[in-house]
């Protein structure tokens, strides 16, 4: 997939922009990032590519909170964690929507519901005509460029149509990992304190939220030492 050459830049260049000093625009590339890998789960439809992307997205999103953590202990500024928490929790929700729609899907399967076949039908298509738009880009093909664009348009319009319809007789159904932060603290009340974790291959993390913002951003311990505290604690 393209995407994934679109996504291994902006990683690489979040990379240079961190080695170089220049750390705001380093959270930007992974920001940058985190909305193709949003594309690619959308575009991708194998088991074994979403596990490797969803192992992707989370040694991308610890490399982003480490960072963020960074900018936030040299500046005390709340922005930093607050970004590493909406880093933190759109991966999450990543995961947490692939299971859904995997559910999803067989549920539909069973079900044999219309709807949904011809929606994930029309996405696929839709995921194969940009692939195929940007093959004919480089290299000459029998279907001109102008062509796919043509294909691309008409399956986004359709699917337009689709989703509403989808959304008309499903209205819980229509799930997105866009995550807004701030409506999370509105919804705390009082002296109300939610503790919030991530935890990566190498590092884990921990935030306390209060309907005032965030209290507290730590770096809580490495990733192996909680491995053996949580196995001490069942066995």
């Amino acid at each position: 997939y393209e995407e994934n050459t679109l996504l291994d830049a902006l990683v690489g260049k979040a990379q240079a922009l961190q080695q170089l000093g220049r750390d705001t625009l380093a959270l930007q590339g992974y920001q940058h990032a985190s909305i193709v890998l949003q594309k690619l789960r959308t575009t991708i439809f194998s088991v074994e590519a979403k596990r490797l992307l969803q192992q992707q997205s989370l040694q991308m999103t610890e490399e982003a909170i480490h960072l963020a953590y960074q900018c936030y202990v040299r500046s005390d500024n709340q922005k930093y964690a607050v970004a590493a928490l909406a880093f933190a929790e759109e991966h999450k929700a990543r995961l947490l929507l692939d299971d859904l729609q995997k559910n999803r899907a067989y549920t539909q399967m069973a079900m044999e519901d219309s709807l949904y076949i011809k929606q994930n039908r029309l996405r696929q298509a839709i995921a194969f005509y940009t692939h195929s738009y940007i093959d004919a880009l480089h290299k000459e093909t029998t279907t001109s460029p102008e062509q796919w664009q043509a294909k691309i348009a008409a399956a986004q319009y359709d699917l337009s149509l689709l989703d509403k319809e989808v959304k008309q007789q499903y209205p819980t159904r229509s799930w997105s990992n866009a995550i807004a932060i701030e409506p999370i603290f509105k919804a705390l009340s009082g002296n109300m304190v939610v503790w919030e974790y991530f935890t990566g291959p190498k590092q884990w993390y921990g935030f306390a939220i209060t309907a005032n913002g965030i209290d507290a951003f730590k770096h809580l311990d490495n990733t192996g030492q909680l491995q053996d505290s949580v196995l001490a604690f069942v066995s």
